[in-house]
């Protein structure tokens, strides 16, 4: 039996209850950042063909499995950027105003 907990973009829980161990597949493309976590524990997780979709396989037992999407060097550095160019943004935005405050 598999309950879903919660389905987001970023994230996913799942509860599963099996006699005997399974093979489970998350219906999400195993981008680089996904991570998966079995009773709080980190499971490897793999794409399997044709279309990449994340694969797990778990033993017997009730178990929760989380799948999230981490961070990695490209993101990070991508949100930096992002940040920096939007401090840049605000300050010409706002350089008028201050330039005339100081006459």
């Amino acid at each position: 039996m598999v309950e879903t907990l919660h389905r987001g973009g970023a994230s996913s829980r799942v509860k599963v209850v099996t006699a005997g161990p399974v093979t489970l597949q998350f219906y999400t493309y195993d981008y680089p950042g996904w991570q998966v976590t079995l009773n709080g524990q980190p499971l490897p997780h793999r794409p399997e063909p044709p279309f990449g979709l994340i694969t797990i396989d778990l033993p017997a037992g009730e178990h929760l499995v989380q799948l999230r999407m981490g961070s990695t060097p490209p993101r990070t550095i991508g949100t930096i950027i992002s940040g920096l160019a939007l401090l840049s943004l605000l300050s010409l935005y706002l350089w008028p105003t201050i330039s005339r405050r100081t006459r």
